[in-house]
């Protein structure tokens, strides 16, 4: 029975979503659900993006998972060159690389930290182009406003999960959950409207205790 309700509601909660929600929210959500930074990149307004062309060399790779990171990160330290080196003197990596599955219309997405340009999004790409001797590539680049602090936004039910153990009584741990609230007030641009809008009293119902030490965590 189970299953058949999972099944069943499944889609309804993705039309849901896909009709109230906005292409940001959706982006979060999904890259959330993925453990990716890029939406964090894209909804910081302390973020500026330019479109640019840049040797692959010159941009640092990341990582993807642990077989290829045995390679990228462990022997080849994230570096572009000594990658294709080894590439070309080491059949088994080779072969390994070789199978690699990439899409050259998906954007690349870089960040630069300090005096250099990181993978933010499209590893599999940048392998491969690493792999086919591409010298140069298109990227978009992401660059913190100087002297700005970034703050991404988070999605709503960052806020949900904190205070739903607590509203439906599984852990009345209030103060705890006023110090996790209180932190993503302050890490989120978006964190303190989402509070104040949607977890006020009106929505945080039969519940007085917790409503007030929401209300006074909205007036710090």
């Amino acid at each position: 029975m189970r299953q058949e309700l999972i099944d069943k509601m499944t889609p309804v909660m993705r039309d849901r979503f896909e009709k109230w929600w906005t292409q940001g929210d959706k982006l979060l959500a999904y890259t959330g659900g993925l453990i990716n930074w890029v939406g964090d990149y894209l909804t910081d307004e302390n973020v500026e993006w330019s479109k640019e062309t840049m040797k692959v060399d010159d941009i640092i790779l990341t990582g993807t998972n642990p077989e290829f990171n045995a390679v990228i990160v462990d022997q080849c330290q994230r570096d572009a060159k000594q990658l294709r080196d080894l590439l070309n003197s080491d059949s088994e990596v080779k072969k390994l690389f070789d199978k690699i599955e990439y899409n050259l219309d998906n954007p690349i997405l870089v960040r630069k930290k300090d005096d250099n340009f990181m993978v933010l999004d499209g590893m599999y790409e940048m392998m491969a182009l690493v792999r086919d001797n591409v010298d140069e590539i298109e990227v978009y680049v992401a660059r913190e406003k100087p002297g700005a602090t970034p703050l991404p936004y988070c999605e709503p039910h960052l806020i949900y999960d904190i205070i739903r153990p607590c509203h439906r009584g599984y852990n009345r741990d209030i103060p705890g959950v006023i110090a996790a609230l209180r932190f993503v007030k302050n890490s989120y641009a978006n964190a303190k409207d989402l509070i104040k809008e949607r977890f006020n009293e009106k929505w945080v119902l039969e519940d007085e205790e917790l409503s007030k030490a929401i209300k006074q965590l909205l007036e710090e």
